[in-house]
């Protein structure tokens, strides 16, 4: 034979492959290696193109392994004979091979490998065929938008590449990625990439670009469409010697005849995917999870329950299959009685919550989300029942019956990633409630902005403050941030509209001692002392990053253990906060103790903290604060005109405090500490056992503080704050 003799024949070769006649196939290439061993030229490039088809005939019949063992060796003979168009084919082949099996990994490494190749020659089809393997990369990852860019990226190679058979795959890979998107056009470019591929009588291609157009008429419920197209496609397959496109075709007409409700018929066309291709093979997992998600929707858990962890395992690369997977775990339940409903939650709860989170409306994930809620509800577990509301949230619309049974048992409110068991505080921005974390747990106070709020603008710019301002802080003395978000569509279902759908929520740590405004005028001095070292200390670490509290007062402040004021105390409720040099229009504030230019809202700074705080100690030692009266106008004349009142504390406080008080408390802004820093140094220097002062007379307290102050200035150093 002459070398276009051989040439011709490997051409009839890969006619052969085209139209998915294996056998032929392999027929050509036995008669072209007898051909090349009598000529001798068992090391000439176009032996290796015959290697490269036989690959291809492997990867056809469903032998992936063997493609990577047999490419491995032809890709090492191609990087140093420089055979860099054979490198790219094999490259290309081998990466989809990888991705019979799964390999997401190996297959983007030879994809890119193969570009390289592929730009070492200048063939703009190859470089297309190579960039379109990457793509289908992203796409069975559910990676939606960079695979259609990653499609996009090999149209302008295609159409100037001479293969048309590869320009029909791009436009095939790219309709498939702009449909998943919702792009109409996507449906035009399938029809342009099949006229190509009628007109080549390229079988193989052209079945999967039918199996690919079947999606739009089965997504749009055409049901009489889709079966129009899965008879072309079933009759193509009678004539195509390709195990993974009939698997594809018997995949696809188990999803058409469980959408037409032939159970039986589905069930029987998945089992002959899973007879055609290898395990872990794309039609595989598709055809094992749908299987399961049949039986489980049927009231058949029992026949997917064995299945679930092999699911759960070989889905871990694809985000939405992945979550299914996990969905179907929460549907069936224990695998065994050692497993409880919890240890099922902690494995499986937000693993299937999270990649399903904007699935709802799919038929199928709403399904399985209601199999799974019904199974879970316990009418005698309010967090059970709260799991159950929160897998309910999954679906696009709401069961009424299994709604009515999770209040009846008095579920728990589900807001983000905790269950709501309790109200504890209410107000004007919303409701408080206790909460605990789905997985860990952990208590937290979860703040959500009720629906009449939600429609002002002061109520939502103040959550924003709080949320703005308590991210930036992480202080042993202020609340924990820890987690904020918008409420789902179980929780609107749980409380019959009180928590709106999408309302803005924050979750903070929770602090079981509750407010210190119940133990005004009631501690020894040294636990107010404690009190206002914590404080003072949070305050520091808030003005360091900027951070104005504005609203600090006893019902803001909370007590790490109940009764206990000497274990300490945390700062929260930033929503009046701003960053220093920011000022406000409007009056912001708890009249009691808002320092005079805090009525105005204006010059606000470090000291207008300290003055608040100066009204607290004032209050815990003496159960009232400095100035009271009973409008804004007069509370404002006091905070920035009247003599502060004679300092009556209940208990025995240490000399030289009413002088620090006064400091605190001083009208004008250049009088006050500057910094928290400051006042706790002054603070540390008193004497911290208290002791009867020997004059009560406002003047001998003045002379003593006087002398505190002194002492505490002679021990600190120069300190420059912020006015």
């Amino acid at each position: 034979m002459s070398r276009e003799d051989l040439a011709t024949s490997l051409e009839e070769a890969q006619r052969a492959l085209d139209i998915g006649d294996v056998p032929r196939l392999r027929r050509a290439l036995d008669v072209f290696d007898g051909a090349i061993a009598d000529a001798g030229l068992q090391d000439d490039p176009l032996t290796a193109r015959s290697w490269i088809l036989r690959l291809s005939a492997e990867r056809a019949d469903g032998h992936a392994e063997e493609v990577l063992a047999s490419g491995s060796r032809l890709a090492r003979l191609a990087r140093r004979r420089d055979w860099h168009d054979v490198l790219a084919n094999t490259l290309c082949i081998m990466g989809r091979s990888a991705l019979d099996l799964s390999d997401y990994n190996r297959a983007r490494v030879w994809f890119e490998e193969a570009f390289a190749a592929s730009e070492r020659v200048d063939d703009d089809s190859l470089r297309a065929w190579a960039i379109v393997g990457s793509a289908i990369v992203w796409e069975l990852q559910g990676e939606a938008v960079q695979f259609r860019r990653e499609a996009e990226r090999a149209l302008p190679y295609a159409e100037r590449g001479a293969d048309l058979l590869v320009r029909a795959e791009v436009l095939t890979t790219l309709g498939r990625a702009r449909l998943r998107l919702g792009e109409k056009d996507g449906e035009e470019l399938l029809t342009a990439a099949e006229a190509l591929l009628d007109e080549a009588n390229a079988y193989v291609a052209l079945l999967k670009n039918l199996l690919d157009h079947l999606a739009v008429p089965m997504a749009a419920g055409d049901l009489d469409d889709a079966e129009a197209l899965m008879i072309r496609a079933e009759a193509l397959a009678k004539v195509v010697h390709d195990r993974q496109t009939q698997g594809r075709v018997a995949l696809d007409s188990g999803e058409l005849l469980r959408m037409r409700g032939d159970t039986d018929g589905a069930i029987a066309r998945y089992e002959t995917a899973l007879s055609l291709v290898p395990e872990g093979h794309p039609v595989a997992r598709a055809a094992l999870l749908n299987l399961a998600l049949t039986w489980i929707t049927t009231g058949q858990p029992d026949r997917a329950r064995e299945s679930i962890p092999a699911l759960v395992e070989a889905t871990r690369d694809h985000a939405l299959y992945h979550g299914l997977a996990h969905l179907m775990a929460l549907a069936v339940g224990p695998l065994s009685k050692k497993v409880s409903e919890d240890d099922v939650w902690l494995a499986h709860g937000t693993p299937a919550r999270l990649p399903l989170r904007h699935a709802g409306g799919d038929p199928d994930v709403d399904a399985l989300a209601r199999v799974a809620a019904r199974r879970m509800l316990d009418r005698a577990d309010p967090i059970q029942a709260g799991r159950a509301a929160l897998v309910l949230g999954i679906a696009g619309s709401p069961d009424e019956g299994i709604v009515r049974a999770i209040r009846h048992a008095r579920g728990a409110v589900p807001i983000g990633p905790f269950l709501a068991v309790q109200r504890i505080g209410a107000g004007g921005m919303g409701e408080v409630w206790l909460g605990r974390h789905v997985d860990t747990d952990i208590p937290a106070a979860v703040k959500v902005v009720s629906p009449e709020a939600s429609r002002s603008d002061a109520a939502l710019a103040s959550f924003e403050n709080e949320l703005r301002a308590i991210a930036t802080l992480n202080h042993p003395n202020i609340v924990r941030l820890l987690d904020h978000g918008r409420t789902g569509r179980a929780a609107a279902w749980m409380t019959g509209g009180r928590i709106a759908e999408a309302s803005p929520y924050l979750a903070l740590e929770y602090v079981r001692g509750g407010p210190i405004s119940r133990w005004m005028g009631k501690m020894s001095w040294p636990q107010v002392r404690q009190v206002l070292t914590d404080l003072l200390e949070a305050l520091a670490h808030a003005h360091a990053r900027r951070v104005l509290h504005l609203d600090l007062k006893p019902d803001n402040v909370l007590l790490n253990e109940p009764g206990k004021p000497e274990a300490g105390v945390r700062l929260t409720d930033f929503g009046l906060a701003l960053l220093r040099a920011e000022s406000r229009d409007a009056v912001a504030g708890t009249l009691h103790f808002m320092a005079p230019e805090q009525f105005v809202g204006k010059e606000l700074g470090t000291y207008s903290d300290l003055y608040a705080l100066g009204c607290m100690a004032w209050g815990m030692l003496t159960d009232h604060a400095p100035f009271e009266a009973s409008t804004r106008l007069e509370m404002q004349s006091l905070h920035a005109l009247a003599d502060l009142p004679p300092f009556e504390p209940l208990v025995e406080v240490p000399p030289g405090l009413l002088g620090w008080l006064r400091k605190l408390l001083a009208k004008s802004p250049r009088d006050r500490f500057t910094r928290a820093s400051d006042a706790l140094e002054a603070l540390d220097v008193l004497d911290p056992s208290p002791r009867p002062e020997p004059d009560r007379d406002t003047k001998a307290s003045l002379v003593i503080a006087d002398a505190g102050l002194s002492l505490a200035r002679e021990r600190q150093p120069r300190l420059v704050g912020h006015k």
